[in-house]
């Protein structure tokens, strides 16, 4: 399975990094910003045209995807090179710096494989988390159905029963519910990597998340350090680094399996430098308006992946703007002038935001979950300077490099820009943190008012200046090498100061003994991932043993009877992962009245005509219990389960009238729902 799984990967990175990079170089981009900017530039073309194929009632394939998207940008790119678009005197990025780019692919080749997929039990295990299920039932349903829309009628729509009934991502809806919007750029191309090697979904995902790790992001932030430092090739150096030692980014967002925030942020980068080499640095109007058609892709591959990733990337860029304003030649003897335009750009922000937070398809969003406030101010102050924010470890020594990088900047090595960034996402989280109510809405609602989301679009932000204060000790370390072993020691110095800073910061947890033991942020990472992806761990909710239930009952079942299932005990991830039937295939649950009845009253069967009404209409042949009558808060089910929703199906024995035991394995049950009531009367 693990060939399957680099097999994977290697199809990620076709896909990629071969229409995006087309596409760029067709636009004039250098070969480096070409490679920066392909991912996002592919993921939104992706995600178009799969929408417009579905909407048009076109079954979806990766061929058909990905050839039209191929060919219609090699098409502009034997326009553009015709036309002498192509070729550049200079490039922004030159070729010098091919060791830098190796480095950050290097560094995020060595994090990955030592957080996420040496976490991993087999190729084609997964995160036991809260969204997975969803993730992975919606996956599979894409690949089998070959609807891939991000907007209409069929974007939620999981399985039809033949009779009426409609399974959606949170379970069965009514049919004034189908019609909406979800992000779903990353199960695009994630179902796009299945279909090319013809693997399970776990394996694509396991795969697609990998690309994005190791390749999207790092050379996404390696344009973004060309851009930022075009001068200052150690905070290049430093960026690489520290790119991937934020444990709040990426790997918190893994471990809860948000791997379409994951995805959007990942794309932050490079969407960022493409917006701030479009306005800035080069004349001509018509190459503007290129780049900037290039950052519109970006910006609709960022929509399509996690919209909060688009305020993510405003509050990165409103600086660089103010700064871009204040700065600008034309309007540097014309204070009055100038005054306006700040004044004008600030005025439109706002309005935007606002106009954002009171848009009526934006509610859902910013009400439809809450997270309180956890803190007090002090306490949340602290998580921030110690990168811990909510979910986190403190990193001591990550806190540090950004604080000194805000330093550094402030002295000049740097866009001091960034700094105000930092600060700006810092504040929201802040809020976030210490505030419920309007305010909290208002500045983080389109984070779900989530401080995990918030926490990691800001430690994002403090890559730059990580990297560098990161680069002033790299430079530091060469130039006192350099005088008495030449460049070569010089450069060995980098790697090995490199590599210390890996180290340090990557440390597992450890124990000192006569002090107690020590949990680092990496070591409870790597921890947490491996227990949720061991079928043996600790915060397994779908064993091992219940899988190989699962199997057992499907052979009973088949594959097209409905089974009724409790999701919070495991088997939400029964569909996804082993391809059966159940009705509930997300935490979560749509609330109908049927399934309200369903759960509550289930075993009055043989005797309630309205329950007997409700089965015959949902289809439902056969009950499934992985955990019989467990106990609220038990360690086998996910902490959102409530016994008082599932009583009439947790009440059910062998001996309940209208039900046959057929299946029993220690507290694991299946039962088959007497035939005269599978129909209605």
């Amino acid at each position: 399975m693990w060939v399957i799984y680099a097999l994977g990967v290697g199809a990620a990175v076709l896909l990629l990094f071969s229409s995006g990079y087309v596409l760029a170089r067709s636009l004039g981009l250098s070969r480096f910003a070409s490679i920066g900017c392909s991912a996002p530039l592919a993921l939104g073309m992706y995600s178009l045209w799969a929408t417009a194929l579905s909407l048009l009632g076109i079954t979806c394939s990766w061929l058909n995807v990905f050839l039209p998207v191929f060919g219609m940008t090699a098409i502009c790119y034997v326009v553009a090179w015709r036309m002498g678009a192509v070729s550049r005197p200079k490039d922004v990025s030159p070729w010098q710096d091919a060791g830098i780019f190796a480095g950050y692919i290097a560094v995020a080749l060595l994090v990955t494989g030592y957080v996420f997929v040496g976490s991993l039990d087999g190729a084609d295990s997964f995160v036991l988390s809260f969204d997975n299920a969803y993730h992975l039932s919606r996956l599979e349903v894409m690949v089998g159905s070959g609807n891939w829309a991000t907007i209409g009628e069929g974007v939620g729509i999981y399985y039809d029963y033949g009779n009426g009934s409609l399974v959606s991502p949170l379970g069965v809806v009514d049919q004034g519910r189908l019609s909406g919007f979800y992000p779903s750029a990353w199960h695009i191309f994630t179902a796009m990597i299945a279909g090319i090697v013809k693997c399970p979904v776990t394996v694509a995902s396991n795969a697609s998340v990998t690309s994005f790790l190791v390749f999207a992001y790092p050379v996404g932030m390696f344009y973004l350090s060309q851009v930022l430092f075009p001068d200052n090739k150690w905070a290049r150096v430093g960026v690489g680094v520290c790119a991937m030692l934020f444990a709040s980014f990426q790997w918190i967002l893994i471990e809860a399996a948000l791997f379409p925030n994951l995805v959007g942020m990942c794309l932050i980068p490079a969407a960022s430098a493409l917006f701030i080499e479009a306005t800035q640095g080069f004349e001509g109007l018509f190459r503007r308006i290129r780049m900037l058609a290039a950052f519109f892709i970006c910006l609709v591959a960022l929509a399509l992946s996690q919209p909060n990733c688009l305020f993510a990337l405003v509050v990165f860029l409103v600086p660089y703007c103010l700064w871009a304003i204040g700065c600008s030649q034309k309007l540097r003897s014309r204070r009055i002038l100038r005054a306006g335009c700040l004044l004008a750009f600030i005025a439109l922000v706002v309005s935007l935001w606002v106009l954002a937070y009171h848009a009526p398809f934006m509610q859902s969003v910013i009400h439809g979950a809450f997270r309180p406030a956890y803190a007090d101010g002090p306490q949340a102050l602290v998580d921030v300077l110690t990168l811990a924010f909510r979910w986190g470890n403190a990193q001591l020594l990550l806190g540090a490099l950004v604080a000194a990088g805000a330093v550094f900047l402030l002295l000049g090595k740097g866009p001091r820009w960034l700094l105000a960034s930092y600060v700006l996402m810092s504040f929201l989280f802040f809020v976030s943190a210490t505030r419920d109510g309007f305010f909290d809405y208002a500045l983080t609602g389109f984070w779900y008012t989530d401080q995990q989301r918030v926490g990691a679009a800001a430690a994002l932000f403090a890559v730059p200046l990580a990297g560098t204060a990161f680069g002033e000790v790299a430079r530091c370390a060469a130039r006192a090498v350099r005088r008495s072993g030449g460049k070569t020691s010089a450069r060995i110095s980098v790697i090995v100061v490199s590599a210390i800073c890996l180290v340090a910061v990557m440390y597992p947890s450890f124990h000192v003994n006569g002090w107690g033991s020590v949990e680092t942020a990496f070591g409870r990472e790597k921890t947490r991932l491996s227990g949720m992806c061991a079928e043996t761990g600790e915060r397994n909710i779908y064993s091992g043993d219940e899988r190989a239930f699962v199997e057992q009952a499907k052979a009973l079942v088949g594959g097209e009877d409905t089974v009724l299932n409790i999701p919070v005990d495991g088997s939400a991830f029964s569909f996804g992962q082993d391809h059966l039937n159940v009705y509930y295939r997300s935490h979560r649950v749509g609330e109908t009245e049927e399934g309200a009845l369903i759960r509550k009253h289930l075993s009055e069967l043989a005797d309630n005509p309205s329950v007997q009404e409700a089965v015959a209409s949902t289809g439902i042949k056969y009950v499934m219990l992985l955990d019989y009558q467990n106990e609220e808060g038990g360690r086998t089910v996910h902490p959102a389960y409530d016994a008082d929703e599932w009583v009439g199906v947790n009440s059910i024995t062998e001996d309940t009238p209208g039900f046959e035991l057929v299946l029993s394995q220690d507290d694991m049950r299946l039962y088959k729902i007497d035939e005269k009531f599978w129909a209605p009367s």
